[in-house]
């Protein structure tokens, strides 16, 4: 069984079916592979895609518990796009130069994307990168006072109202 998953949709973006079908095609049957104790948290941005009734009662029924995050709260609570994504673009952009100096220039066809984000994500360590990403945001470890507010309120008044 693969650890990845791909989905389409006809505009590119996430659906409601294609993110249910990750869950239960991607992420509930790699839970299950690892042994991982039920009930797991499964923590979600605030996409409408996230938010369906049959996802909702498949996870009830698997015992994943579903939290939705904040919206337009990234720099706090999504750590992967805090700290994973530039050095993942940074990787693949390698990734790819190399992969088309070994094709003779040639284009990459969807079937080779596979081959080239995987080697991108082994050039990465990624036990550092995850762990830089949660500390950045304050999530590392979690304390009352990991995340430092003034940084991302500074502009906000307060009022004694």
């Amino acid at each position: 069984m693969s650890c990845w998953g791909v989905g389409l949709s006809e505009n590119g973006w996430m659906t409601s079916k294609s993110f249910y079908e990750w869950v239960v095609n991607v992420f509930y049957p790699w839970l299950v592979k690892n042994n991982t104790d039920f009930p797991v948290v499964l923590f979600l941005d605030s996409h409408s895609s996230h938010s369906t009734l049959l996802l909702s009662e498949f996870c009830r029924e698997k015992k994943i518990e579903l939290i939705t995050l904040l919206p337009n709260a990234t720099h706090i609570l999504q750590p992967l796009d805090v700290g994973l994504f530039r050095p993942l673009k940074i990787s693949w952009s390698k990734a790819v130069k190399n992969w088309k100096f070994s094709n003779k220039g040639a284009r990459i066809r969807r079937e080779d994307f596979g081959n080239i984000m995987a080697t991108a994500i082994k050039e990465l360590d990624l036990k550092i990168v995850f762990a830089n990403a949660f500390r950045a945001t304050g999530l590392h470890s979690l304390t009352a006072d990991g995340i430092d507010f003034e940084k991302y309120f500074k502009n906000t008044e307060t009022t004694n109202d």
